[in-house]
């Protein structure tokens, strides 16, 4: 059975909660990349932090490049959830 998927509203919530990015102010295109937003390197920390917590994975600091996006996000926490789990 695979793990379930790392969602949008997932996401979402991570945003709100760890790194303040209220609702209607997150990207509609998960293509539009967090800087647009108005995210910066310590809102990326923030936002890695928020997915170790809620997803229990690491995230190592290198990785940081994986999180310009959130599709960029959540291709990569649904690979290491994959990767975690199987």
């Amino acid at each position: 059975m695979s793990p379930p998927p790392f969602t949008p509203d997932q996401l979402g919530d991570i945003l709100n909660q760890y790194v303040g990015l209220a609702e209607d102010q997150q990207p509609d295109d998960p293509d539009t990349p967090f800087v647009d937003v108005g995210l910066d390197s310590l809102a990326i920390v923030a936002l890695q932090y928020g997915v170790e917590q809620s997803c229990a994975i690491e995230v190592p600091d290198g990785d940081a490049c994986y999180f310009g996006t959130p599709a960029s996000v959540l291709a990569y926490v649904n690979e290491r959830l994959a990767t975690v789990r199987s």
